[in-house]
């Protein structure tokens, strides 16, 4: 019984740890930049960028906001959400969408990146 334990322990470190690296690299993205404040004009932007993931145990960093690979489910927003920033990531296959507001009354600003491995 104890080496079924061990074997099984073995093959659930080894899967966390896969699938952080399943989403860990570069991305290149897509992003739609938004910008606003309350009296003044607004600006949109769209531009091309490479996205890069990290693996930190089980856990990515994306965009400096440490994820815990167990909080991502295929083609479901992670969110995270505290005023005046939200951020959210989705992955689905080889693409990861990520979407980053911050602001408030008077203005803000958002990012969505679409993206590819």
């Amino acid at each position: 019984m104890p080496k079924q334990t061990l074997i099984f322990a073995l093959l659930l470190t080894i899967f966390s740890c896969t699938k952080s690296s399943k989403y860990s690299g570069d991305y290149a993205c897509k992003v739609e930049s938004s910008y606003w404040e309350l009296y003044e004009d607004s600006s949109d932007t769209t531009f091309h960028t490479i996205l890069e993931v990290k693996k930190e145990k089980k856990a990515i960093i994306v965009l400096n906001n440490k994820i815990h690979v167990d909080s991502l489910h295929e083609g479901e927003w992670f969110n995270y959400s505290g005023y005046p920033s939200i951020f959210e990531v989705k992955v689905s296959g080889d693409s990861m969408y990520v979407y980053s507001y911050y602001g408030g009354q008077g203005g803000g600003s958002g990012n969505l990146y679409s993206c590819e491995k």
